[in-house]
């Protein structure tokens, strides 16, 4: 059998079946119904012949159609016998060569048992009917399965893909690391606060928690996050965000970066990824570019509102650069005000921002039971002589207890200067010896406790310990464990790195004096506070006068090894390898040049590097390196633009550049069509560098990437350097890549001041892009309403529309900037203009759903029925489910049978979507149901096509058809 069951020959009841078809031609119309059964037996059971090889039967459906089989033979073979009595033999031709054949009686009646056989047959057929039916369901319930199963995984995929692009922070490792450091019980005092207590129960609660240097904080937020996971992790409507803001990482930890990776945590606790966060990953990932800082707000707003109640928890943002700060607390405040979550944060004492000063207060100390705890966890830690005397534990325990003053860390850095005592009494005296005064007079006396532990090793221990903290001061973001080590292990001169130099970290640690620790979960290395850098840095001169000169030498030596001669790597594979063998490679690729310039003397393996062409593009392609798949292909597709001159001119090293001036280097070369030197100065804003390659013949107009000097000094901000091209004759309203011009680019990134200098060196105040469109609109989608205004009133043209697609009217009222709207309509902005794909201001905020924007346009006298080939506002809203925006355009007269592409009226478009509510205020405002137009002709036969059947019903009801 085809489909290999071990019973009967299935074959053969097919042929026989096949067989009695054909001896039922001619035979009286009596014997129809049963010509009839057997061919439908005939068929069911070829198609069970077909069909079964598709399907994966079990044994007792193997067991249950071999019965079924023996059955329809048995049943066959007995009709095969009976239809011969009604059958009589006939013979004719010539006598010589006569024919016999069989003749059907004729008969009058369908004899008896021609009838139980047909019931037989009838039986049979239903059989295999239900047999086939059955494992057809059952196979169909399994490919749905596999297909939701394979959905379910490209959506995790998707989902994956799109919170990667988002935010590559990922604060669930620190929050680990920050468990694992608590002692047991610490910071119940916290969790039982009633202030604590009335922040968890009460809606748009905040709760401001400042706290000394050294306090704890920290620990306490880590504390409460761990509470908040555990109490709602059955909840789904809860969300919950957290960030860590760490002085050492201000470059990483810009505000945007923040609220990503907040919008981020929310949006994992979804099933799926929300429409505002998977609308920007369409409209960016393409272009690799990022999205403005207003649409990750908005986007922000717009997820935290999904859920019942939202904790937002924000640790040390004091830690924050000052700017970064007043913006995120800002964010705050409107998620605060709009979306009603409930924010906690620490800081040290501060004056207290406006989104803290009606909500809780509880200021985080060093509680006497918390130090205790930590003492008690780590008593075994000091030597024998303490384990083994109890009393002096005690004496321990409530000295460094009486002394801490509120500050955790004092009680740690007291412990560790326990740790090398070698008697009873030299512990005893160490205790006396502990500080009473401020907590800015204890940590320092308890630093340069430590320093002098540090002095008092051995020479090559000594060395070890200065060498880590200059790195650890002086490093330009935090380092892993292993880059450490690595960076420990360089020794000048050496064209590789000797595995055998490589210290332990354990050594590391214990030469250090406490001073430094590691976060086990990210592999960080660092000092153990801030204050600790901060001491560090004061006392830099007196121990560590020389750490950035040899940590310059240190990585140029690095990156000079002999293997990077090679160049760079062909595939992402050998790059990965690369970057495991050499885990310094990195780091020291992306910072050599800032250390270097931070030094007074050109080291002369500086030129030498510089000068040797693959290793060059060899560190060009680990400074560009990223594990973002896009992004990794990019610096893939662009690797080998830079030479020694290009890269000298990226760090700012004037005395490189000044060397390959004079030995008579192009100045405007573009290696491998990247970029000029002078425009590498002036990305980086080297105002120095750029000053240099002017006065040596650079070109302020050359450009081979449209991207001319002039917009890329506007784009980032660097006013002296737009003063001086201006002045060396750079052309203002040159014709620049995307941006159009250097005016769309400053206004496009809020540069007011350079937007001055342009325009009083006559750029056109009214020029247009591509992408951007004018000026003006660059500035509004941006969401910069000071800009907008101040363009304004220099006479841009508020009807603008870069590249006849939107105005300025409509890109604000589609993003809903209310502000600029309102500026825009005081400066005469045609209300009803019509343009691009919005159609007009009215349907653009209409489809937002921006209920002030769409009132305040209505109440300036937008056409609430102005006509688009999609449709009016009305059935923009519809189409968007805009169920508020909906009803307040029907109140203000928006007529329900307006048509539009493609789906005819807006009642179409609320079935096709199944929209129920919509659908049902429709109605009742008037909507005719019985109006045939669009791609499905009826709202009913929408709704019925698509599936929503609820909707369907209500249509029903109403006299659809």
């Amino acid at each position: 059998m085809s489909f290999g069951l071990s019973f009967g020959d299935f074959v053969s009841v097919i042929t026989l079946a096949n067989k009695l078809r054909r001896d039922f031609i001619g035979a009286p119309s009596q014997f129809n119904s049963i010509s009839r059964e057997v061919r439908g037996l005939t068929i069911i059971l070829q198609d069970v012949d077909v069909q079964l090889p598709d399907y994966d039967i079990n044994d007792r459906q193997r067991k249950q159609l071999s019965e079924i089989s023996h059955s329809c033979g048995t049943l066959l073979n007995e009709l095969q016998d009976a239809i011969g009595k009604y059958k009589v033999v006939e013979y004719c031709g010539t006598s010589i060569h006569k024919k016999a054949r069989s003749i059907w009686k004729r008969i009058s009646w369908e004899p008896k048992d021609i009838g139980e056989l047909r019931d037989r047959l009838l039986s049979n057929v239903t059989l295999l009917q239900s047999f086939l039916n059955a494992i057809s369901s059952q196979t169909m319930a399994a490919t749905k399965q596999t297909l939701e199963q394979l959905n379910q995984r490209q959506e995790n995929n998707e989902q994956s893909c799109i919170l990667d692009w988002l935010s590559a922070a990922d604060y669930t490792l620190q929050q680990s690391d920050l468990l694992a450091r608590r002692q047991e019980g610490t910071g119940k005092w916290l969790l039982d606060s009633e202030e604590y207590k009335h922040w968890l129960r009460t809606p748009r609660a905040t709760l401001f928690c400042p706290g000394i240097p050294g306090a704890g904080k920290t620990i306490c937020s880590a504390i409460l996050v761990d509470d908040l996971i555990t109490r709602f992790e059955d909840k789904p409507n809860v969300g919950i965000a957290y960030i860590y803001c760490n002085f050492n990482r201000q470059d990483e930890q810009k505000v945007q970066d923040l609220l990503s990776s907040l919008l981020k945590q929310l949006c994992q606790k979804r099933k799926s990824v929300p429409d505002a966060v998977k609308d920007l990953y369409t409209r960016y990932k393409a272009t690799s570019t990022r999205p403005r800082f207003d649409e990750i707000s908005k986007a922000l707003q717009s997820v935290t509102s999904i859920y019942s109640d939202v904790f937002i928890v924000l640790d040390a943002f004091d830690e924050c650069e000052s700017t970064c700060r007043t913006r995120l607390l800002d964010e705050m405040m409107k998620i605060h005000a709009g979306a009603g979550a409930n924010v906690f944060a620490t800081s040290r004492p501060t004056e207290m921002s406006d989104l803290f000063k009606a909500g809780g207060h509880l200021e985080i100390r060093a509680h006497e039971d918390d130090v205790r705890r930590y003492l008690d966890g780590n008593m075994y830690r000091l030597p024998g002589f303490v384990s083994r005397n109890t009393a002096l534990q005690e004496e321990i325990k409530t000295v460094i207890s009486r002394h801490v003053q509120g500050m955790f860390l004092l009680a740690q850095l007291y412990f560790e200067s326990l740790i090398g005592r070698r008697s009873a009494k030299s512990t005893r005296t160490a205790l006396k010896e502990l500080s009473n005064g401020s907590h800015d007079y204890a940590y320092d006396k308890a630093y340069d406790n430590a320093m002098t532990r540090i002095q008092g090793q051995t020479r090559e221990q000594t060395d070890l310990a200065t060498q880590t903290l200059s790195w650890l001061i002086c490093a330009r973001r935090p380092l892993t464990s292993l880059e450490l080590q690595h960076a420990l292990a360089i020794e000048e001169g050496e064209s590789s790195l000797d595995e055998e130099n490589v210290p332990e970290i354990e050594d590391i640690l214990a030469v250090c004096a406490g001073l430094v620790t590691t976060e086990n979960e990210t592999g960080i290395i660092r000092l153990v506070h801030y204050t600790t850098k901060e001491y560090l840095e004061r006392k830099q001169d007196f121990f560590f006068s020389s750490a950035e000169k040899e940590i310059s030498t240190l990585c140029v030596s690095y990156i000079s090894f002999e293997t990077f001669g090679s160049g760079v790597c062909e595939s992402d594979t050998a790059m990965d390898e690369r970057f495991q063998s050499h885990p310094l490679y990195s780091y020291a690729a992306r910072y050599w040049g800032d250390h270097v310039r931070a030094t007074k003397d050109l080291h002369p393996g500086v030129i030498e590097f510089l000068k040797d062409q693959p290793k060059v593009e060899a560190s060009e392609q680990a400074l560009r390196a990223t594990k973002d798949a896009a992004r990794k292909y990019w610096s893939q597709k662009y690797l080998r633009t830079m030479t020694g001159l290009h890269l000298a001119a990226y760090f700012g090293i004037q005395e490189a550049v000044a060397y390959f001036i004079h030995h008579q280097y192009p100045m405007d070369i573009c290696y491998n069509g990247g970029w000029t030197a002078l425009k590498w100065a002036i990305a980086r804003g080297h105002l120095n560098i750029t000053q240099l390659l002017l006065s040596h013949g650079a070109d302020p107009n050359k450009d081979e990437n449209t991207f001319i000097p002039l917009s890329f000094a506007a784009q980032y901000g660097q006013e002296a350097i737009v003063r001086l091209l201006l002045e060396r004759g750079a052309d203002v309203d040159a014709l620049c890549g995307w941006y159009g011009s250097a005016l769309v680019a400053a206004c496009d990134e809020d540069q007011l001041e350079i937007v001055e200098i342009l325009l009083d060196s006559k750029a056109d105040i009214n020029t247009e892009s591509d992408l951007y469109g004018s000026p003006l609109e660059a500035a509004a989608k941006a969401g910069h309403w000071k800009l907008v205004t101040f363009l304004l009133e220099k006479g841009a043209e508020p009807n603008s529309q870069g590249d006849e697609i939107d105005t300025v009217l409509q890109s604000a009222a589609f993003q809903g900037q209310e502000d600029i709207v309102r500026i825009l309509l005081d400066h005469r902005a045609d209300v009803n203009r019509q343009a691009g794909c919005y159609g007009n201001a009215l349907r653009a905020a209409s489809m937002n759903g921006n209920q002030q924007v769409v009132q305040m346009l209505l109440n300036s006298g937008a056409n609430i029925n102005a006509e688009h080939e999609r449709g009016t506002a009305l059935m923009a809203a519809v189409e968007k489910g805009q169920y508020s925006i909906v009803k307040m355009l029907l109140d203000n007269g928006a007529d329900p049978n307006g048509r539009g592409r493609p789906h005819g009226t807006a009642l179409h478009a609320a079935a096709a979507f199944g929209f129920v509510q919509i659908t049902q205020v429709l109605l009742d405002r008037g909507a005719d149901s019985t109006i045939r137009a669009g791609v499905y002709r009826t709202p009913l036969r929408a709704a019925m096509m698509r599936g929503h059947r609820e909707v369907a019903a209500l249509l029903k009801r109403q006299g659809g058809t």
